[in-house]
């Protein structure tokens, strides 16, 4: 949900933030007592009556931890306090009352018109900097992050300052994920249409109907970030980087334009997967910022964190007996959850979970262990990996816990408890992820955005399956039966490096071996 406010402008103590609509209209600055009060305001409370309940409905009181039970670790106060300065010292010198601003502007619109870079205004020195968030995955880096920007309202409307008329849209932090294929092609359509959920635009509409280049988008995703005064962009699974190759770099050279030309700070979030891309450019443009990065590594079996998050969830608990947390009990489910929260939590879920279907209402160490070897089996390597301290090993498993959560989700609420309906994803959604997906793809073959709609949706209504893989194999299919004769003969012709119809970014669609080779 968008969280949007009208501008209240607040007194500042520093006198560098005095003056700043921009800074004035962010809500107080926080001390650690204030955080983990706003915090804890959005945790659920527990009801010890419910335990007295049928077990059909406990085993649904049981999703609330995995919704919306949240224990602040340590780290999330440093990310706190880093965002709160980035953002802050972003816009110390995109003050719009100032010249810099509207010479900005100028030049943005300008690039925008003659289609090329923005390039830096003389006099204007941005101020903004940026970090990256390194670690494995499941520790809760995306889920602290997300928890401190909601602190925010993320649209902030100005009409007026000291008297003066002052009607601009500020757009305090955006959030996107990397495209999965690490593509510009992808990062312009996740902006576009983000933004067009969040301000009631229609870019995504606009640039998907036109013949323009990617090197024209990543302009007009420049003049809109400062159009609307952008304070903040955040980009999750950066890792994803590594499946583009050597056009990484592209990507990373935008994202270093918004930091040096305009001053948006720039903060990455991704497994270590993602650091050989990260040694380069990006770090480079960041070297003066003070912020360094930040590795989230998994929790130890001694360290005070750890002993937090089970304790703080030990209290949320459904069977008809209370079990006491043990020392033994504490050691069995590190055993089993090896310091990552979220299969801590899963962990903690699945074992109360048993303990009421089959009526003991109670369970003890070796039940931690059977549930564990019985209903996580699929990150089992990945366990294994981590008691090891293999980081080789550990790499290969990086998504795995976002696939448990999936899987857990569905089989264990939906289909063993007749209460719940099965989980699926909708039509529509299926219909938004292809066409998140094969979108910038189709287009690079000649495939116009509006004819490639159609193609994905007559084959989703055509067949029945919702298998992402073998619906991208028959809209491909579709699509090359489809493509234009002109485009086919022009093929052996010289490629403008500038038309987004001769990038190899649909390239990467073949990783998972989604396309139909005799077809293609």
């Amino acid at each position: 949900m968008v969280v949007r406010g009208k501008a209240d402008y607040r007194q500042q103590k520093l006198p560098e933030y005095r003056n700043n609509p921009l800074i004035e209209a962010l809500p107080d600055l926080f001390s650690s007592q204030e955080l983990l009060q706003e915090l804890k305001k959005h945790n659920f409370e527990y009801n010890p009556e419910e335990r007295e309940m049928e077990a059909k409905y406990r085993v649904h009181c049981l999703a609330r931890l995995s919704q919306d039970f949240y224990q602040p670790m340590p780290q999330l106060f440093d990310i706190e306090s880093r965002i709160s300065v980035i953002l802050r010292q972003g816009y110390r010198n995109r003050n719009p009352l100032e010249t810099g601003y509207t010479v900005l502007a100028n030049e943005a619109y300008e690039a925008s018109v003659e289609k090329r870079p923005v390039r830096q205004v003389p006099g204007y020195i941005p101020n903004a900097t940026g970090f990256t968030i390194i670690g494995v995955s499941g520790v809760g880096k995306s889920t602290a992050v997300e928890r401190i920007l909601h602190l925010y309202p993320q649209v902030i409307e100005h009409e007026e300052y000291q008297g003066r008329p002052l009607p601009i849209t500020q757009l305090v932090w955006l959030k996107l994920d990397c495209p999965y294929d690490g593509t510009l092609g992808g990062l312009c359509y996740n902006f576009f249409e983000t933004i067009d959920k969040i301000l009631g635009t229609h870019y995504y509409n606009e640039y998907k109907k036109s013949r323009v280049t990617i090197y024209s988008m990543l302009t007009a995703m420049v003049r809109i970030s400062h159009e609307y005064s952008l304070g903040m962009l955040v980009i999750d699974e950066i890792q994803h980087l590594s499946l583009a190759g050597g056009r990484s770099d592209a990507l990373l050279n935008f994202l270093v334009t918004l930091v040096n030309t305009i001053g948006v700070p720039v903060i990455l979030i991704g497994t270590s997967k993602a650091l050989p891309i990260l040694q380069g450019e990006f770090r480079q443009a960041r070297r003066g910022s003070g912020h360094g990065d930040l590795v989230w590594n998994r929790m130890k079996p001694d360290d005070l964190e750890w002993h937090l998050l089970v304790d703080s969830m030990w209290e949320y608990q459904w069977t008809q007996q209370e079990v006491e947390l043990t020392p033994e009990i504490r050691d069995a489910i590190y055993e089993e959850a090896q310091g990552i929260v979220v299969l801590a939590v899963v962990l903690y879920i699945l074992v109360q979970e048993d303990a009421i279907l089959n009526e003991r209402e109670t369970f003890d160490v070796a039940d931690i262990h059977r549930v564990a070897k019985q209903k996580m089996a699929l990150v089992q390597p990945m366990l294994e990996a981590l008691r090891k301290n293999d980081e080789k090993k550990i790499e290969e498993y990086s998504d795995i816990t976002t696939i448990l959560l999936d899987q857990f989700s569905e089989e264990n609420w939906s289909k063993r408890v007749a209460a719940v309906p099965e989980r699926k994803e909708s039509a529509t959604g299926i219909q938004a992820r292809l066409r998140k997906d094969l979108l910038p793809a189709l287009w690079n073959i000649d495939i116009p955005p509006e004819k490639a709609e159609k193609i994905i949706e007559k084959v989703i209504r055509e067949t029945k399956t919702r298998d992402i893989k073998e619906l991208t194999r028959k809209i491909w299919a579709v699509a090359l039966h489809n493509k234009p004769e002109s485009s086919q003969e022009n093929q052996s012709e010289e490629a403008d490096p500038e038309d987004l119809r001769n990038k190899a970014d649909y390239e990467a669609i073949d990783k998972d071996r989604k396309l139909d080779g005799d077809a293609w």
